[in-house]
């Protein structure tokens, strides 16, 4: 079993809808289109010219910046909503960025998305350490090199 962890540093993009240009053609939406190479690029630092082959597993977490509310600081300079990650239960929907990162991923998968068999998505809001919101960014965790049985029994222990 092989396991890739690859961190993309920002604002993680969701799939939004094609638009429609005047001949009817459909197109991909620039911050879409940008988060997506964003994405490509991260894998192409990570695997070089190699591609995923056979099963392929994916999980994200996707780490959002913190509102201004949930920053508030008591006067004693606790802060009202603690200091570690919290559940992000507003839009970006998480199949939506999923989309955006698998699509990212098209170029180093032999066969394309399709070859990704399950996985796990999951949104917080940034922890704070140090008095600093954690970073936005999506974590990849990729596990290849693996048979259904091993996968199977490393997810569900079952």
């Amino acid at each position: 079993m092989r396991v890739d962890i690859i961190k993309v540093e920002g604002y993680p993009q969701p799939k939004e809808r094609s638009g429609v240009g005047v001949y009817g053609n459909l197109y991909k939406k620039k911050r879409t289109r940008e988060y997506e190479d964003k994405i490509n690029d991260a894998m192409g630092a990570c695997l070089g010219a190699n591609v995923y082959r056979g099963i392929i597993y994916v999980d994200l977490i996707c780490i959002f910046n913190r509102t201004k509310e949930l920053m508030k600081q008591y006067k004693d300079g606790r802060f009202k909503y603690g200091e570690e990650r919290l559940a992000h239960l507003t839009k970006p929907d998480h199949d939506n960025v999923r989309k955006s990162v698998l699509d990212g991923m098209q170029g180093y998968m032999d066969g394309g998305d399709c070859r990704v068999i399950g996985g796990l998505t999951m949104k917080y809001y940034g922890g704070i350490k140090d008095g600093e919101c954690e970073s936005e960014k999506v974590i990849i965790r990729v596990i290849t090199e693996t048979d259904l049985n091993e996968l199977h029994s490393m997810m569900c222990d079952v």
